[in-house]
């Protein structure tokens, strides 16, 4: 497991009232903690030498988090690297890696005594949360994209404080969520915290010793019906026509460079995922293409036979008339998602990196569902999508590394 994933298990057990260090499997007690401890002091050793983490500022900002909540002592190095790198000019990072750090930059602000420390990780909230709401007020209550509201909404609920006097429209930013239907559980798993008033940061503050067969009262947020639907379910379904997607991949990174393009045509209620399912069965030489199984659905590893690397922190980024696609996969409809009926989808292949070309930067390479989210690490790829639509192996600022099919970011790890 990468050191996200563990971190993601320890919050897991934390919010279940298990203790993280007393894992009991296979017949054996094993230390979560001492685990993602081991793997955040290699993230940090790779950010120290390279630069860039052993995986994504996103996964060290989950570690730092489980770390803090999980009372170890490793977090307050990465929550210092965090805050510096939150406050770079040099490091443009997606809303998802942003928001994640903020929730582990106020646990360790929660818990560090050394005043220096405190106004950094201070200064690095207050940059961030008054961005998310610069953001919101221009984007009328979006920030990032649909599939980054969650975690922005948990930011924003659990750092009130740090941006105080400045007032937070959440009604606005609800309004975005609650409008959207969530198909995906990582998803809903993201938003549901945000719409009852809480964040991941208070997985480690439930009353384990409460009855166990109450549940605890929402408050006064309701999630509105129909707001979350099964996979594939559909609110309105309604016959569509078939439409032609212009379909090009290229990939001007690795070895001999190369281009190709199809057009195919599928009903207009097809998601993304059918347009390259349809390409390989008309072309299987040149639109072949893996995907891998995750959390938030299927994830592009491979196309044409060329597969994203960890190491060459390369991945696949689809792209519409050059912009990083928001929704797309299983999830992204591509009539709604093109908005054109004569669309050009294309896939080029992208390298995670920093100080990168303009051309190279642009969208997260997130999930597909985030597969149209801005390059954070991802970063975010927003708006309509509308013209032609492509795949690239790119490069943008501090990246997931790839793109996963239906909705990713979010995260990558």
């Amino acid at each position: 497991m990468t050191s996200g994933q563990v971190a993601e298990h320890v919050l897991a057990l934390l919010s279940s009232c298990q203790d993280p260090r007393q894992v009991q499997a296979l017949g054996q007690t094993i230390d979560l903690t001492s685990i993602l401890q081991q793997k955040t002091d290699e993230e940090m050793a790779e950010l120290e030498d390279k630069g860039h983490p052993k995986t994504t500022l996103f996964s060290v900002s989950l570690d730092t988090m489980a770390l803090c909540l999980a009372r170890a002592d490793g977090y307050r190095g990465p929550a210092v690297a965090l805050a510096k790198e939150v406050l770079s000019p040099n490091s443009p990072l997606s809303v998802d890696t942003r928001a994640v750090a903020v929730l582990a930059l106020l646990c360790a602000h929660d818990n560090v005594e050394d005043p220096e420390v405190r106004d950094l990780l201070h200064e690095a909230v207050w940059t961030v949360t008054n961005d998310f709401l610069d953001e919101q007020e221009e984007r009328n209550g979006l920030i990032g994209n649909i599939y980054s509201m969650g975690l922005a909404l948990q930011a924003l609920e659990a750092s009130r404080d740090f941006y105080a006097p400045r007032d937070w429209d959440c009604a606005q930013a609800f309004a975005v969520v609650t409008n959207h239907t969530f198909e995906l559980p990582m998803a809903i798993a993201q938003v549901l915290p945000a719409l009852v008033g809480t964040s991941y940061l208070d997985a480690a503050t439930l009353n384990c010793g409460a009855p166990t067969d109450l549940c605890p009262s929402l408050g006064t947020q309701r999630v509105p019906t129909g707001m979350m639907s099964p996979p594939g379910a559909s609110q309105t379904p309604q016959e569509s026509q078939d439409i032609t997607v212009h379909y090009s991949i290229t990939n001007n990174l690795q070895g001999i460079p190369w281009h190709y393009s199809i057009s195919v045509t599928v009903p207009g209620d097809s998601t993304l995922l059918k347009v390259l399912e349809r390409a390989e069965e008309m072309d299987p030489e040149n639109f072949s293409f893996k995907t891998e199984q995750t959390s938030w659905g299927p994830f592009v590893v491979s196309i044409h036979g060329l597969a994203g690397s960890d190491n060459d922190r390369t991945y696949w980024q689809f792209l519409s008339s050059g912009k990083p696609l928001d929704q797309g996969g299983q999830s992204g409809k591509v009539g709604v998602m093109l908005g054109v009926s004569m669309s050009h989808p294309h896939t080029s292949l992208c390298h995670r990196g920093r100080n990168l070309q303009a051309k190279k930067l642009g969208a997260h390479p997130g999930h597909l569902q985030h597969l149209l989210k801005p390059p954070r690490d991802p970063a975010s790829h927003q708006g309509a999508i509308k013209g032609h639509s492509s795949v690239s192996l790119c490069v943008p600022g501090e990246n997931r590394a790839q793109i996963p099919f239906a909705f990713f970011p979010s995260s990558f790890h």
